[in-house]
């Protein structure tokens, strides 16, 4: 008898035991912080976007957790924009082509035809330089935490193209950047802003006669289907950027701002390894859909650097040491 309710009190003590730890909640984050990106789910930045997260949420314990929203969910590039800077949105990755107006420096760094291959834009980014363009923004509202990569841009149209010389003429989709816009100018097309979701449809109606974008996303958005010819003149790398809303930062201690950077920096990296795949893989897609693809010539590509070098002067005057070291830093 004795033994059998011993053995009765230690399997109610046991089973309250385990009800209890069933109870038990995990305590909420103290911040859940929200990130934007317009690309879908899937592409390099959204999956660096979602390591960026995880990354945080594991250093914080759980204290911090944000909440990635692809496709455009929150807005398009341009609005989610101010949306950071006034602390609405807490987090956001972003073409630099798009934040001329928030930094004396971005240009500097998205000139076309400015750099030789994808090694050369990190060797420049990994650099000072890098560093120097991140600062560039304190006081902006925007908090520049990492780079990520957002390929090579190339001109893509619903008409076959032999050379540089068969875009006289044309209307060419650009970014909402005056850069950008004179780009396509000075090789004597005509650019049109539209959004970047409106693109297919634009040159399937003959509303512009073609775009210029990276790989991944001529593909992702099966433009490649109603613009099948490429020139591959490799115009411009301009990379992008993961912000934090300077607002955001204010709340948050030294501690977790450190966090935070050592985190984005992390997720750049993780997301250059996957954008040189998705692109390598865009490329190639692309040629197996029926694409034509014409590559220009280095020599071709030195007469166009001279065509644009006008605009260096435009939107690099009184830096021209900063681009004289990024050609050096490319020669090391």
């Amino acid at each position: 008898m004795k033994r059998g309710a011993l053995s009765l009190l230690l399997a109610l003590l046991l089973t309250g035991t385990a009800l209890s730890g069933c109870g038990q909640k995990t305590a909420p984050p103290e911040y859940v912080l929200t990130y934007a990106d317009n690309q879908s789910e899937g592409y390099p930045t959204v999956k660096g976007a979602q390591y960026f997260a995880d990354l945080v949420e594991e250093k914080t314990d759980g204290r911090i957790q944000i909440l990635v929203y692809p496709g455009g969910e929150l807005g398009d590039e341009k609005s989610v924009i101010e949306q950071v800077k006034l602390g609405g949105i807490d987090f956001m990755r972003a073409s630099d082509a798009l934040l001329l107006d928030e930094s004396d420096m971005a240009s500097e760094i998205m000139m076309p035809y400015l750099y030789d291959s994808r090694d050369s834009m990190w060797k420049v980014l990994d650099s000072s330089i890098g560093d120097k363009v991140k600062t560039s923004f304190a006081g902006s509202g925007l908090c520049a935490l990492a780079f990520y990569d957002a390929g090579v841009r190339n001109f893509y149209t619903a008409q076959p193209l032999d050379g540089i010389d068969d875009l006289q003429g044309l209307t060419i989709r650009v970014l909402e950047s005056a850069l950008m816009a004179d780009v396509v100018r000075y090789v004597g097309a005509t650019p049109v802003q539209i959004s970047y979701s409106d693109v297919y449809d634009a040159i399937r109606k003959g509303e512009v006669d073609g775009a210029e974008n990276n790989w991944p996303s001529y593909v992702s958005m099966h433009q490649e289907q109603v613009a099948p010819y490429v020139l591959e003149d490799e115009h411009a790398r301009i990379p992008e950027m993961i912000f934090a809303s300077e607002v955001t930062m204010s709340k948050l201690s030294k501690e977790d701002q450190d966090i935070i950077r050592e985190c984005a920096e992390e997720s750049g990296v993780y997301e250059r390894k996957l954008w040189k795949e998705t692109e390598d893989e865009a490329r190639q897609q692309a040629i197996d859909n029926g694409c034509t693809v014409v590559s220009v010539s280095d020599e071709d590509k030195e007469k166009l650097r001279q065509m644009v070098e006008p605009l260096y002067e435009k939107y690099c005057g009184g830096h021209e040491d900063v681009i004289e070291q990024i050609r050096k830093i490319q020669q090391q």
